[in-house]
């Protein structure tokens, strides 16, 4: 398979990329060691993160707290799955749970696991319950990425003004809802199709004032939506926007770091023009991961499930089918055709044909 494309060198990721293999059947119940429980994925969030991780492996990656991938490995990543059986008595088989796991049909989970168990008040038929589709776009990754930062890094005040980049993101879009319904702001968000604009300034996400940064500049939209500058800028994208948005933030003003995302694929880094206005303006510019807020991620779960029963979350997802789909999904999201989450739910699939995709580097 050819190799995957070195940082800078101008190569898109393609299909061509990953590797499928099979592997063996899972273990029957009574094969399963002391401790340990069988999982099958139910859907797959498809997170930009992941591209940083395919460029370096461990010992160049800067993120030392995540994964990192060499040629051949399986790729992990956040999902929901469920327990088929179990030989650890927290984990009984049936059980929800969330965290990252294995891109395969099935994986054998030890003692040192990270997982989540999902709970039952959570997920459910009914009124005020949770479909399994929608529990990654409220409770995943994503939101809590989008709730701890703004507890414990940006304290939004009331009747401030916000702009989110990638604002129709599976992260962007609850940034934008919260700052907007929780904290009172007033908010700006931007994306790059029309269809993505609608969706921002309709009533299921809320924000003030929507822009298309294909159509207009970052400058020229900050300058029009934000004629008395900007206090809070969430940051998705990096590179050039990032650029212009320090050029328009007011005194004392807050940037928070999320993603990088025009800078994922292809061209070389943005080099930063504007730093000074960080001194000048005296910003705070801060870059987090989310296992900073693993102390608090039980608590942002349930405040997440409240306020989506409320309706101060409202949540659309962009569903791809089978495992097989993964890389043709995760393509597509780095190209921005997901609106929310995007996410693959896996079917059940016969005993043995176990699907991994890896990237070749």
């Amino acid at each position: 398979l050819p190799r995957a494309p070195p940082a800078g060198e101008g190569e898109a990721l393609t299909e061509s990329h990953f590797g499928r293999r099979a592997c063996p059947a899972p273990p029957r119940p009574e094969e399963l060691e002391e401790g340990t429980f069988l999982v099958r994925p139910r859907f797959v969030s498809v997170d930009p993160y992941l591209r940083h991780y395919f460029k370096h492996p461990p010992e160049e990656n800067a993120l030392a707290r995540g994964t990192s991938f060499r040629i051949g490995d399986t790729i992990s990543g956040a999902m929901l799955a469920v327990v088929l059986c179990s030989k650890d008595p927290a984990m009984p088989a049936g059980t929800l749970v969330t965290g990252v796991l294995p891109w395969s049909d099935y994986a054998v989970v030890g003692p040192d696991h990270g997982l989540r168990p999902l709970s039952s008040e959570f997920v459910g038929e009914g009124e005020g319950k949770l479909a399994l589709s929608q529990v990654l776009s409220v409770l995943g990754s994503s939101a809590i990425s989008a709730l701890c930062p703004l507890q414990h890094i940006m304290h939004p005040a009331r009747g401030q003004t916000a702009y989110v980049s990638g604002a129709a993101g599976s992260v962007g879009v609850i940034v934008c809802q919260l700052l907007k319904r929780v904290y009172g702001c007033r908010v700006v968000g931007s994306a790059g199709t029309k269809d993505k604009v609608v969706y921002l300034r309709s009533n299921d996400v809320g924000v003030d004032a929507a822009f298309n940064y294909k159509d207009m500049s970052t400058t020229e939209a900050l300058q029009r939506y934000c004629p008395s500058g900007v206090d809070y800028y969430w940051d998705n994208v990096g590179g050039r926007t990032l650029d212009e948005v320090l050029m328009v933030m007011n005194k004392g003003g807050k940037v928070l770091c999320c993603g990088q995302i025009s800078q994922y694929e292809g061209t070389a880094p943005h080099p930063l023009q504007n730093a000074f206005e960080i001194v000048a303006r005296s910003l705070r510019l801060q870059g987090y991961l989310m296992l900073d807020f693993a102390a608090h991620f039980e608590s942002a779960e349930r405040e997440l499930f409240g306020l989506w029963r409320e309706g101060k979350i409202r949540v659309r997802a962009t569903t791809y089918a089978g495992i097989e789909s993964l890389p043709r999904a995760y393509i597509d999201m780095l190209h921005g055709a997901n609106m929310g989450k995007m996410q693959v739910e896996v079917k059940e699939t016969a005993q043995g044909e176990i699907v991994s995709f890896s990237e070749q580097r």
